[in-house]
């Protein structure tokens, strides 16, 4: 059996036991000791028939209950089983698969060896919720809304955070809870609602690196140093900081020219700044366009107000990084912010694939139980989707699409339903044959013209040269 096989298999009996599931399922009272409705089936529910849990007449989902396990439940009588411990249930079983999760995909090696020990990408997705929600799941551009935080390590697939927050909160109050998460050799790419000064001065002093698009409002400064000759002709020197124009700075450049300032300070001049690299590139006039588009929608749908630096800084990207220029030049610099999108792919797998947003008016404790249902779904596809995608690229040199790739998995609900409790052999058996699917139907296509996440890290990855150096 394939090593990367028997890790995924071993870690995942540690929570589809039957016994385990059992015990948690009594624990928080989901069930009676006598009834047919045992925890097992009552998470299968949750988690590979979820998709229609927040949507289904309760009368559908009897009768799937009927189809599907021999077991006949009233409508009535499945709503009641959608109760506070029926979701602190699902809840926990969530919190184990994110253990279980973080066993497999850390087990494993990296896609590739790199100068990172990570490349962590954080971002979150909003849903509305109906309005009887609202008292739990405060929204912010409607009465309710639920809010996912997701921080994953791209060269793995680990998911290192994933928690579920009221829709009101800011990306900027996540901050502390993913400087908990930092650790030495990381490179963490930085969305503009995560960027703070401290933050990146954080990372920097625990010796792991960043990469960040730059805000609109903050303030440059360059740093020169200036002769003054005071009375009695003593002679005193000085720094000087003066504030950068990064719009006049960037006009002569032509389209795609890249501009790399290093002696750099954001924030206030006097009084902690900061001192980073800066990389300006000047767009093309397609993707100004593009930008200025988007700008106007968003002020469109009230989501920004516009302002005067706006059409200046549509004509740029600027990027902060501490990462060192001997190994990620300029023009690394803005490919390794482009793997930040890898998330984006991840939440339209969430909402293609899963459905998680789709949520119809119903009692608090079945949406939880759909919401945790599909996060174990998300976490248990990973664990195949990212385990296949190390072995094949190992064996075949490919790289497979994340979005076929899920979707394969998810054809097979109904099949890993019937055996994911039945013990490794079965289980591998399973596993082996979606690899063999994935890898002959779920193949990245080559694009013109657009880098795919092994091209961008071959060029950051570390010869066995460099190994041995560093080792040495």
């Amino acid at each position: 059996m394939n090593k990367k096989l028997r890790i995924l298999t071993r870690n995942l009996q540690k929570l589809f036991n039957s016994e385990i599931i059992k015990k948690m399922s009594l624990k928080h009272q989901v069930v009676k000791r006598k009834s047919k409705l045992t925890g097992e089936i009552f998470l299968n529910l949750c988690t590979f028939y979820g998709e229609e849990l927040c949507s289904a007449a309760l009368t559908k989902l009897c009768t799937r209950l009927s189809a599907k396990d021999d077991i006949l439940l009233s409508p009535q009588a499945l709503h009641n089983r959608f109760n506070k411990g029926a979701a602190e249930f699902m809840k926990n079983v969530f919190n184990e698969m994110m253990k279980v999760q973080s066993d497999i995909l850390r087990e494993q090696e990296q896609l590739l060896k790199t100068n990172f020990n990570r490349i962590t990408v954080v971002d979150s997705t909003i849903f509305k919720l109906p309005d009887n929600h609202k008292n739990i799941y405060k929204g912010s551009i409607s009465k309710s809304g639920a809010k996912i935080q997701l921080q994953y390590d791209l060269l793995t697939g680990e998911f290192i955070l994933c928690e579920v927050m009221q829709g009101y909160k800011n990306d900027g109050s996540y901050i502390p809870k993913l400087q908990s998460t930092v650790r030495k050799g990381d490179l963490c790419l930085k969305d503009l609602g995560y960027l703070k000064i401290e933050d990146l001065r954080f990372i920097e002093n625990v010796d792991a690196y960043y990469v960040s698009k730059l805000k609109i409002h903050m303030n440059i400064f360059k740093r020169q140093e200036v002769t003054e000759i005071g009375f009695g002709g003593k002679t005193t020197v000085r720094d000087r900081y003066s504030l950068i124009d990064l719009y006049k700075l960037t006009e002569p450049l032509s389209e795609g020219e890249t501009l790399e300032l290093s002696e750099i300070y954001l924030g206030n001049a006097y009084k902690n700044k900061f001192k980073t690299r800066l990389i300006v590139t000047k767009l093309s006039e397609e993707n100004k366009r593009k930008r200025q588009n988007k700008q106007k929608e968003e002020i469109r749908k009230g989501h920004k107000i516009a302002g005067e630096r706006d059409e200046q800084w549509a004509s740029i990207n600027v990027y902060v990084t501490n990462t060192p220029v001997e190994t990620i030049d300029a023009l690394k610099v803005h490919e390794l912010y482009t793997l930040r999108w890898h998330v984006e792919i991840m939440f339209k797998i969430w909402k293609s694939n899963f459905k998680i947003h789709r949520v119809k008016k119903t009692k608090i404790e079945r949406f939880e139980c759909f919401l945790y249902g599909r996060l174990i779904a998300i976490l248990l596809s990973l664990c195949i989707v990212f385990t296949s995608r190390k072995t094949i690229y190992e064996n075949e040199g490919k790289e497979i699409s994340e979005l076929k790739s899920f979707g394969i998995v998810q054809d097979y609900f109904d099949v890993l339903r019937q055996k994911i409790f039945k013990g490794e052999i079965i289980v591998s058996t399973l596993l082996l044959k979606i690899f063999n699917l994935i890898k002959k139907l779920g193949l990245k296509c080559k694009r013109k013209g657009r880098k795919t996440l092994a091209l961008i890290l071959k060029n950051i990855e570390i010869t066995e040269a460099e190994l041995v150096k560093m080792a040495s």
